[in-house]
């Protein structure tokens, strides 16, 4: 057996003691994902591969925290904090993030706008960022609008809007955080609405 031969065997044979049969196989499926998107995007710069992932991952950030806004909105905070009334607001919320989970981010914006969630200038970055994503989630169909991010003004003017946009949902952010921390607040004194006569 070569001496090159001989210390793969050996390499092969620790990782299978070490590792474990499903572990390698995990990596082997990882490695052959990882060339599969290389291979697929390889016409692509690194800066536009740095663009997808903040446009893919600000995006999910912006629509959890319309999935969070948007039932807190729309299902009254319980009247008293008794164990049923704490049951019975977190069944509503749940039903109504159930649904909401069922609407595209587009009527999610819309929907938070007609709340009083966002104002017009937010649903018009968050559309925007919307469409940005859409380029790469169907590269094939937007090939031409992707290779033109590829020019400097045009990508500078993608990540100001994306670093605009994780501004503009921190001001929605904290102000819901505010709701919450306020039942928090009231579940630690201990209120409760007063009594009907």
């Amino acid at each position: 057996m070569p001496l090159r031969g001989y210390w793969v065997w050996v390499s092969r044979l620790h990782e299978g003691l070490i590792m474990g049969k499903i572990d390698i196989e995990i990596q082997k499926l990882i490695e052959q994902l990882q060339k599969s998107e290389q291979d697929y995007y390889q016409q692509d710069t690194l800066e536009i591969k740095n663009l997808r992932h903040f446009t893919l991952n600000i995006q999910e950030r912006m629509e959890s925290t319309l999935n969070m806004s948007i039932p807190n909105y729309l299902i009254s905070s319980p009247c008293d904090y008794s164990d049923q009334s704490l049951k019975e607001y977190v069944i509503r919320l749940g039903r109504s993030a159930d649904i909401l989970f069922k609407l595209d981010f587009a009527r999610k914006v819309e929907i938070a706008l007609e709340c009083g969630i966002i104002n017009k200038k937010q649903k018009n970055l968050l559309h925007k960022i919307n469409g940005i994503r859409l380029l790469f989630a169907h590269p094939a169909n937007y090939r031409d609008k992707l290779d033109s991010l590829k020019g400097k003004r045009e990508y500078c003017n993608v990540l100001k809007s994306l670093l605009d946009c994780i501004t503009s949902m921190k001001e929605v952010q904290e102000k819901e955080f505010s709701t919450f921390e306020s039942i928090e607040e009231d579940l630690k004194q201990g209120y409760s609405a007063p009594k009907k006569k």
